[in-house]
C-alpha cells in the first residue's frame, strides 16, 4: 500500500511542479540508484555534487556533510527543494542549484559526483571533457566519479568508458559487473592523487 501512496504523491508533485514525468519512477523501483547509495555509503564522504539530481532520491540517502543538487530544470530543483524540506527537516545541509553541463562549469571540490540516468542525451565529446575537468579539477583525491552507461539503441548516445575515460590520468576505473534495465552499467571512477 505504501508504494502507492508514494506513487500517487509524485504525481501530484508532477501536476504541480510540471517537470518532465519520467522523473516520477520511484528509489525502490531503480536498483541502480540503490546500489549508488548503497556504495557511496560505504566510503568517507564529506562533500558530494550530484549532477541531473531530479527529485533528489540518490542524493537525499547518501550520508555526507555538504550535498550539492544541481539539474538544468528548475521546476524538478524545486521539487527537489520541497521533498528535501520535509525529509531533511529544512536546508541543513543540502543546496540547490541549476546547472547546464554545456554552459556551467563546477567551482567546488568534493569526495563523490554522481551523474546517473542522463548522460546518453550528451555528445561523446561534451561529456569526455566535462569528466576531464571534473575529475581534475573538481575531485578530491580519493574521490569517486559515478556515472552509468547504456547499451540501448533506442537512446540517442550509447557511450564506452573507453572513448570518455581516454587520456585522463591518476584514475582507478572500476565497472559494476551487474545489468540494469536497458542494459546500464555503473562507473565508479577513483582519482587517485
Amino acid at each position: 500500500m505504501t508504494i502507492y501512496i508514494e506513487k500517487y504523491f509524485r504525481i501530484l508533485l508532477w501536476k504541480i511542479f510540471k517537470f518532465e514525468k519520467w522523473h516520477i519512477s520511484l528509489l525502490s523501483q531503480r536498483k541502480y540508484a540503490q546500489d549508488v547509495i548503497s556504495f557511496a555509503n560505504t566510503q568517507n564522504i564529506n562533500s558530494i555534487v550530484e549532477i541531473g539530481t531530479g527529485l533528489g532520491d540518490i542524493i537525499r540517502n547518501i550520508y555526507a556533510t555538504n550535498k550539492h543538487c544541481l539539474d538544468i530544470d528548475e521546476n524538478v530543483l524545486k521539487a527537489n527543494q520541497f521533498l528535501s524540506f520535509f525529509s531533511n527537516k529544512g536546508y541543513r545541509n543540502i543546496s540547490f542549484e541549476q546547472f547546464d553541463i554545456y554552459k556551467n562549469n563546477l567551482n567546488d571540490k568534493y569526495d563523490l559526483l554522481i551523474m546517473v540516468n542522463w548522460i546518453h542525451n550528451i555528445a561523446q565529446e561534451v561529456l569526455k571533457k566535462s569528466f576531464s575537468e571534473f575529475i581534475t579539477q573538481n575531485l578530491n583525491n580519493n574521490g569517486y566519479l559515478i556515472f552509468d552507461i547504456l547499451e540501448n539503441k533506442s537512446y540517442k548516445y550509447n557511450h564506452s568508458v573507453k572513448n570518455l575515460l581516454e587520456g585522463i590520468e591518476n584514475i582507478e576505473i572500476l565497472i559494476s559487473d551487474k545489468q540494469y534495465e536497458y542494459n546500464r552499467k555503473l562507473i565508479y571512477v577513483r582519482k587517485t592523487i
